[in-house]
């Protein structure tokens, strides 16, 4: 049995996780992947291709617009190059009209089977009138439609009229894509310069308005020593970024503040989840996220706003869910994390953890492409 993945530069770790998981049930994985995705980490079995996705800010805008339109004509050439195929979109990011509407239907029509996974029910940041309607078509167009969670079964049952019979619920893989270099703790704080007797508390990833670093800034206000927060992430924009740099440069606790407002090189992510004591996640709203699961693999306790599903995953022993997102509740979830700090084992998560691993929760997803 043959399934095309097609991830539309979709997150690498999930993408090289999720493909290898599906390699290691025994089906032929032909992998569609962008060009910065280290093709190194994939099974051996796995067939991957690069069909010239437009990434980066290297290309001027008139070859950028060339790149986009190849590699969209290729896309919609590849249900023929592989007849009968199923085929498997991982990921909707923008161009929603192209990518999910006209795309999915020459998917539907060509492919044996074609199956969508919806990461988040409407984009970050764009829960408009408009997009409630163009998701609810799209959601109509695959077979089978993967989320990773019931609560978002649920959601797209009560609220986009979806069939059950047409919503397969797969756990979200353990992030085991990230390299570890085994680094103790110390070592990694003399690296990121952070105190070794503190309380090092770590917001990580992609910085955008939904994910409240600024609501955590307000909330460190009022904690500084015996607390060191890690600022780790590239902004979505130059005028966000700045806007935080201005949070930051205000904050009374900001000689207690370490920030690096740019990406991370996966090769050293490793040192800022072994540094640190904790991540931070002061969410307005997610559906799921990745960043739990690079969490647990790490054995790093979690504090979270409650939000999407994160609940299901945060348990006793593995961090503290907030229930008022308010940078007033944050600040006592913090200082009652340090309170009981004994009672998180790095150790603990990470047995914990294993459940999530991609070999174990494909099992439950192969069936899809057998109908």
């Amino acid at each position: 049995m043959k399934v095309l993945v097609v991830s539309h530069g979709f997150q690498e770790h999930y993408t090289i996780g999720f493909a290898n998981g599906l390699a290691q049930t025994g089906i032929e994985v032909v992998l569609v992947r962008s060009s910065t995705l280290d093709a190194s980490g994939l099974d051996p079995a796995i067939r991957s291709f690069d069909l010239g996705q437009n990434t980066g800010e290297r290309y001027s805008r008139l070859h950028k617009a060339a790149r986009f339109l190849k590699y969209h004509l290729s896309l919609l050439v590849l249900p023929i190059i592989h007849f009968n195929s199923n085929i498997h979109i991982i990921g909707l990011l923008r161009h929603e009209l192209l990518t999910g509407l006209v795309e999915g239907l020459v998917f539907r029509l060509l492919s044996k089977r074609y199956v969508l996974t919806v990461h988040n029910i409407l984009p970050h940041d764009r829960h408009t009138a408009w997009n409630r309607f163009l998701y609810g078509v799209i959601y109509r167009i695959p077979h089978v439609l993967i989320v990773h969670t019931l609560k978002m079964r649920y959601e797209l049952i009560s609220q986009f009229n979806i069939t059950a019979d047409r919503i397969q619920i797969l756990e979200h893989g353990l992030n085991d894509a990230v390299p570890d270099h085994e680094w103790s703790m110390k070592q990694c704080r003399e690296a990121l310069a952070i105190p070794q007797n503190a309380l090092a508390l770590l917001f990580f990833g992609r910085i955008a308005p939904y994910k409240g670093l600024d609501t955590l800034l307000e909330a460190f206000k009022g904690l500084g020593a015996p607390y060191h927060l890690v600022i780790a992430g590239a902004p979505t924009s130059e005028a966000y970024g700045a806007e935080i740099q201005q949070l930051i440069d205000a904050n009374p606790s900001k000689p207690h503040i370490s920030c690096m407002l740019d990406w991370v090189a996966d090769k050293d992510i490793a040192t800022y989840f072994r540094a640190c004591d904790c991540l931070v996640m002061p969410y307005r709203h997610i559906d799921q996220s990745g960043l739990v699961f690079l969490s647990l693999r790490f054995g790093l306790p979690l504090i979270s706003f409650d939000v999407g599903s994160v609940r299901d995953y945060i348990g006793e022993g593995v961090g503290l869910v907030v229930e008022e997102k308010s940078s007033r509740a944050l600040a006592s979830a913090i200082e009652q994390f340090r309170a009981h700090f004994d009672a998180y084992s790095r150790e603990t998560i990470i047995e914990y953890s294993k459940q999530f691993s991609w070999e174990s929760v494909m099992s439950t997803l192969t069936h899809v492409y057998k109908h």
